[in-house]
């Protein structure tokens, strides 16, 4: 077994579970693997970060390959101390590589709407300058001979297109191009006041507000709808432990007496209180039995991977892939139902 981690691909810190085939999976030496020999077909290269189709031909029988066997560039590989492995993707032919896409860029409604007004005025400026070439052009044609002082030689059309850009010249200075020099320099303000600001400190984790780009610093708090794809984004992906029912009896409470009995309440994702589980645990009957079943099942039924803290050696960091799962087996150990380690074929409790 080996735990990877995708955080670059998907954005998820939680360990996942990669595992090798059962016929290979004694090959742990240099020795052992140059003995192999076996061919290996899969499909062609695809930007499909969670299928893969294949098969490993050893010793004339065909064994499946699926995500389960594939680690993708880009994972890193955490609580393993090696691996082997067989490069199937290269280069552009990586998953990573054929999902890579260049960042599109965000622009703030009221730059949207500076970009409108500046094209307006310059059609509005190509406008008037139309205008005074055409009026310069009647003028010289009605006066030119009597203003002979102005050097007016030319042609009235020729000389009416050369006045064009003099005119565009004159009156350049209706587009506003100090506005978005202007504009930046207030975002850059308010980056200022929003990393200063105390109120958006978050003291758990000692983290002040960071503005890492001023492109969208007008468009905060102007939400007029949340998608969110799961609860967690709302509930800080926050769960704990706090009541369950077994056989039609419920267990815990949200609001417990300040003199009730504790179990465990401290154990983190984990805040329950009910002495009644143990009492009914050590009862022998039917009840007892169906709810040791069910706390068992509890510890038994997840994927939760089970990390030994480095700095505390005889204690387990349980790593879930969702809250929910974390929190209902801190929950089970809290009540004495212990998940401690997890092989391909057995799950210790």
């Amino acid at each position: 077994i080996a735990y990877i981690e995708t955080a670059n691909l998907d954005g998820e810190t939680n360990l996942k579970i990669r595992q090798a085939l059962p016929e290979t999976k004694e090959l742990t030496t240099r020795n052992s693997l140059s003995k192999l020999d076996g061919l290996l077909e899969c499909e062609e290269p695809s930007n499909r970060l969670y299928q893969f189709d294949g098969y490993f031909l050893l010793q004339g029988t065909k064994h499946s390959l699926g995500v389960k066997q594939l680690l993708l560039r880009g994972s890193v590989l955490r609580n393993t101390d090696f691996i082997f492995g067989l490069v199937v993707f290269t280069g552009f032919d990586t998953r990573v590589m054929r999902n890579a896409t260049d960042p599109p860029h965000k622009r703030s409604r009221i730059e949207w709407q500076m970009n409108k007004n500046v094209i307006l005025v310059f059609l509005l400026q190509c406008c008037f300058c139309l205008f005074f070439a055409i009026a310069s052009g009647i003028w010289q044609n009605v006066k030119g001979e009597d203003s002979w002082y102005v050097a007016l030689d030319e042609d009235v059309a020729v000389q009416s297109i050369k006045n064009y850009p003099t005119y565009v010249i004159l009156i350049n200075t209706m587009i506003p191009i100090s506005l978005y020099v202007t504009v930046e320099l207030v975002k850059v303000g308010q980056v200022l006041f929003i990393n200063f600001d105390l109120e958006m400190y978050d003291e758990k984790s000692d983290t002040p507000a960071h503005a890492r780009t001023s492109n969208l610093n007008e468009e905060l708090g102007q939400i007029e709808y949340i998608f969110s794809d799961k609860t967690g984004t709302l509930t800080e992906n926050q769960m704990n432990f706090i009541k369950f029912s077994c056989d039609g009896v419920s267990y815990g409470s949200l609001d417990p007496p300040p003199d009730s009995g504790t179990t465990n309440s401290n154990a983190e994702g984990t805040r329950f209180h009910d002495q009644r589980v143990h009492e009914h645990l050590a009862t022998g009957d039917e009840h007892s039995h169906h709810l040791r079943e069910c706390l068992r099942l509890l510890a038994v039924c997840h994927t939760v991977i089970p990390e030994r803290d480095k700095k505390t050696p005889g204690q387990i960091i349980y790593q879930a892939a969702s809250p929910d799962e974390g929190a209902l087996v801190s929950g089970s150990k809290a009540l004495g139902f212990e998940f401690k380690a997890r092989t391909p074929n057995s799950i210790t409790v």
